[in-house]
C-alpha cells in the first residue's frame, strides 16, 4: 500500500544503492517505484524517478536510455516549470542535458523521439550554472 513516507524511504534507498555502486539493484528498485508512481498518478515522483533513471543509465554507459528517460522527464516537467528536481542533481544532469541538446541538434532521435523543450532546457542549464552548448 502506498504511503508518502514509504515512497520517500524507497527513493532514498535507491539513491543509496546507486551511490554505493549497486546500480543494478538501484535501477530495479527505481523501475518498480516508477511503475507504482505512474499507476498512482504521482507526477512529481514520476519526474524525479525518471531523472534518477537517466543518471543510472548514464553511469551504466547507456546513453540512448539515459537521454530517453531525461527527455521524458523534461516533457512531463516543463508544463509545471520544475527546476529543483533537475538542479539538485548538479553536474551529472547538466552533462545529460548538454548531450540531449547535441543529439537534438544532430537530429539523432533513434532512441530519443521528438524534440525536447529547448527554452526549458536552457533555463535548467542556466540554473545549473552550465550554460548552453
Amino acid at each position: 500500500m502506498y504511503s508518502p513516507e514509504s515512497e520517500l524511504e524507497d527513493v532514498t534507498l535507491a539513491r543509496l544503492l546507486i551511490a554505493r555502486g549497486d546500480k543494478e539493484e538501484g535501477a530495479g528498485l527505481l523501475e518498480g517505484l516508477l511503475q507504482a508512481a505512474e499507476a498512482g498518478g504521482r507526477g512529481r515522483t514520476v519526474i524525479e524517478l525518471l531523472v534518477l533513471q537517466a543518471l543510472v543509465m548514464r553511469a551504466q554507459s547507456d546513453e540512448p536510455g539515459a537521454l530517453a528517460a531525461l527527455r521524458r522527464a523534461l516533457t512531463l516537467a516543463e508544463p509545471e516549470g520544475y527546476v529543483r528536481t533537475f538542479v539538485d542533481e548538479r553536474a551529472p544532469i547538466a552533462d545529460l542535458l548538454r548531450r540531449l541538446l547535441r543529439a537534438q541538434r544532430r537530429k539523432q532521435f533513434s532512441e530519443v523521439e521528438g524534440e525536447s523543450p529547448l527554452k526549458y532546457m536552457s533555463t535548467l542549464l542556466e540554473a545549473l550554472g552550465a550554460g548552453m552548448v
